[in-house]
Formats: C-alpha cells, structure tokens, sequence
C-alpha cells in the first residue's frame, strides 16, 4: 500500500508520488497548500485561496467528489447553468471584476479564474 489519494482514494501510489496515478490530481501537504510554482505572484495566490474559501463557505452543496483545490476543474463541480451564473456573479461582488461568461468559460480550473481575477482587480 502507498499514497492514498484524497480526490479519488486510489491506494497504490508510490510515496514519493507528485501525482495520483489513476485521477491525476496533484498530492498535497495539507488541502490549503497551493500548488502553483514559486514564480507565481503572491496576489494569485491569495485570490485562489479566497476563491477556494468561498466555494467552500458559499457553495458547500456542488456535488464535487474530492477536496477542492486550485486544480479542480470546474466541470467537475457539477455546476448547471444557473449554479455557474451565481458563482460568476459571487465572483464579482467578491473581488469587484466584471466576469464575462465568455471569459469564465476559458476556465479549466480555479487558478485559472484566480489569475484573470487578481489581473483585473
């Protein structure tokens, strides 16, 4: 037995796995350890934690079936076309950005949607 995986509870991954070898999902310290890179600046990385925060404190009902972190995608949050319309707008009043559905829909994950939003803050 190795590395379980929080996202999906896979078992078998060596321990000094990076990575899930059935989902995928990057390995963590603790859930609120940030996976981007050290050249990241510092304002994405808060953004995504306020983001991270939210979801979990706002929308705590999105049928997701891990942890949630920067590298969730977002079609994996079961979000229908109403859910994604109150988050855009949640979004918005949060961090004072105008979001267009357009723009939101070029988003694979939260990091994603944090560095468009700390850009335009």
């Amino acid at each position: 037995m190795g590395k379980k995986c929080n996202a999906c509870s896979f078992k078998e991954n060596p321990e000094n796995a990076k990575f899930c070898g059935k989902c995928g999902m990057p390995f963590f310290e603790n859930s609120v350890e940030l996976g981007v890179n050290s050249e990241t600046d510092s304002s994405v990385k808060n953004v995504a934690m306020q983001i991270i925060d939210g979801i979990k404190r706002e929308y705590s009902y999105f049928p997701n079936d891990g942890p949630i972190n920067e590298h969730t995608p977002i079609s994996s949050m079961g979000l229908d076309s109403l859910d994604h319309a109150e988050l855009l707008m949640w979004l918005e009043k949060e961090f004072g950005v105008e979001i267009s559905d357009e723009r939101a829909m070029t988003w694979h994950n939260i990091l994603d949607a944090a560095e468009y939003i700390s850009k335009n803050i």
